[in-house]
């Protein structure tokens, strides 16, 4: 049987004491959004110039969309994780922020170019917190093999 969540808890955030915080987007992951957003800008600014007939329908489709893809690869390009006595926090567009009480089960998912952390909060959908340090891979691997080793015994 699981311990209760107040205990989890507990003994989790004595694992971490010491924050650990790195970058929360492996270097791969962070040169393949900076050289895509700047292939899409120069293929849109060539895009206008060779056809300046349709220059403002051109602008507004890169303003619109390219606003939204900056924003994306702002946080993919500069994101940190923390991982403390607290929980866990991502930056990133929405909050990302999950106090250890609140973390039902976690599982690190080592895909080959960017290692996730899944999280269950018991309630909702898992979510994904992105690791892209070696500390911060680390403290994953160390959550990930707490959350089993308290899993209770399938029936």
């Amino acid at each position: 049987m699981s311990p209760p969540v107040n205990e989890t808890a507990a003994a989790i955030a004595r694992l971490f004491a010491e924050p650990v915080r790195g970058r929360a987007y492996t270097a791969w992951a962070r040169w393949s959004t900076a050289s895509t957003v700047l292939g899409l800008f120069v293929w849109g600014a060539l895009l206008i110039a060779q056809q300046p007939q349709h220059q403002l329908q051109v602008l507004a489709l890169l303003l619109a969309g390219g606003g939204l893809l900056v924003v994306s690869a702002w946080f993919i390009l500069t994101g940190h994780t923390t991982i403390d006595a607290q929980g866990i926090r991502q930056d990133w567009v929405f909050r990302k922020q999950f106090d250890w009480h609140q973390i039902a089960a976690a599982r690190l998912v080592r895909l080959p170019l960017q290692p996730r952390l899944l999280l269950s909060t018991g309630r909702g959908p898992i979510r994904a917190i992105h690791g892209g340090d070696p500390a911060v891979i680390e403290a994953f691997r160390r959550i990930d093999a707490y959350y089993r080793q308290i899993r209770a015994p399938l029936p």
